[in-house]
């Protein structure tokens, strides 16, 4: 018997691939952005990582030195016309220091760092480079002075045992080398957030300066979803919320609030080892 349905056709009609295909653009939408913060959260990990290694190499190199930092500081950079010319000093520089002890320089970059200040190369990195460093130093763990117009320079390494809570206090912190070296100087807070603490008064004014930290790299600040890796100078790393959106959708600063600087920046909280004087410093 002829089956007259043998040579019918059978598919999807048009409002059904339309709908399939709005279905799938839901689906998208929501699993998109669950899969860019997962593909940051592993970011962010591995900043912590690199982070770690580099508090671990910090610890040992305190542990051969007499519980010592290393040399820390602007001034110790070999600076040319208003300051010292030291280029003997530059390979004693905490992150030449610290080079021995760890595995590879690639952990002097965090992989969500996009700002372009951090692309320039360190110098005289026992006899090679940093390239992508992001990563900075508190610069009140060894302070260096210097005597304008001459090439006199005296060093202060602050020692652990002179340290009461090591666990509170800030070893590194990825953000911005604005002035160019790798270090967190003179309560630049603008350096790790992009903005500045509400109602600064100091130095530097309210606002976070291009000729600090340029405006496209404030932009990337922090590098992780509002928040930063931070290590501390026991060796451990903790990720701390440091900015919030204001009222006005502009980003504000948490430093102050969270972290205040004598807590978790003077060494010997609040005692003054730094080279500014008077208590009661700020992020700024």
């Amino acid at each position: 018997m002829f089956n007259s349905k043998k040579n019918e056709r059978y598919g999807f009609t048009l409002i059904e691939l339309l709908v399939v295909i709005a279905i799938i653009a839901i689906l998208a939408a929501i699993l998109f952005p669950v899969f860019a913060k997962v593909r940051e959260k592993a970011r962010q990990t591995s900043c912590a990582s690199n982070l770690k290694q580099l508090g671990l190499g910090i610890v040992q190199y305190n542990q051969d030195n007499d519980e010592c930092f290393p040399l820390i500081g602007y001034e110790a950079k070999g600076r040319t016309g208003g300051g010292p010319s030291l280029n003997n000093d530059r390979n004693g520089l905490w992150y030449n220091a610290v080079d021995p002890y760890i595995k590879s320089r690639s952990v002097g970059h965090c992989p969500s760092d996009a700002s372009q200040f951090n692309t320039r190369q360190l110098d005289n990195v026992n006899g090679s480079k940093f390239n992508n460093f992001s990563y900075l130093i508190n610069d009140n763990l060894c302070i260096s002075k210097y005597t304008s117009g001459s090439d006199t320079v005296a060093y202060t390494p602050v020692n652990l045992a002179m340290m009461p809570a090591p666990s509170q206090t800030i070893a590194f912190a990825e953000g911005v080398r604005g002035f160019g070296e790798p270090e967190l100087a003179q309560d630049i807070g603008c350096f790790v957030t992009g903005t500045m603490i509400p109602n600064n008064t100091g130095w530097i004014g309210t606002t976070c300066p291009s000729w600090v930290v340029p405006t496209g790299d404030q932009g990337s600040l922090p590098f992780h979803t509002g928040g930063a890796n931070i290590a501390y100078s026991d060796g451990h790393v903790k990720w701390s919320r440091v900015v919030q959106n204001g009222s006005n959708g502009a980003k504000v600063s948490l430093l102050e609030a969270l972290l205040p600087w004598e807590t978790y920046m003077n060494p010997t909280q609040g005692q003054n080892v730094d080279d500014f004087g008077g208590p009661n410093r700020k992020w700024q």
